[in-house]
């Protein structure tokens, strides 16, 4: 109860923050949650993630390699290999930018690629 009322109000803030060039993307399957914000400012395009493992063998998985990939009919980034923290959570330090790149919009999806120990899940994140 309390993962979803942390969710929905995230989204509700986030919502409220944004301007019509900034976009909310999220997604979940059986074992991953991913969510992606997109902001423009001027000629680049900034990119943030929150990933969160909500399988069932978190134990098996603290502090291991987890390799991701987010893409869009316009762009690609990753693979991106990162330690899954203790707490299940993967999240980007500080947003990527990109500059003179098509930009995402209201009505694009982003395929989420996610692998882990020879497991693989795609989830298709919409804004």
């Amino acid at each position: 109860m309390k993962k979803i009322l942390l969710i929905l109000v995230s989204a509700f803030i986030l919502t409220s923050c944004q301007s019509k060039n900034d976009f909310y993307y999220k997604g979940d399957s059986n074992n991953w949650y991913a969510e992606i914000f997109t902001q423009k400012n001027g000629d680049q395009e900034l990119k943030s993630y929150k990933i969160k493992y909500i399988g069932e063998n978190l134990e098996t998985l603290k502090n291991k390699d987890i390799s991701f990939s987010f893409q869009s009919e316009n762009s690609l980034q990753g693979p991106i290999i990162k330690k899954l923290s203790e707490s299940g959570t993967l999240e980007s330090n500080s947003p990527s930018a990109c500059g003179g790149c098509d930009f995402l919009n209201k009505d694009s999806e982003i395929i989420f690629t996610i692998e882990w120990n020879g497991e693989k899940e795609e989830i298709i994140l919409k804004n």
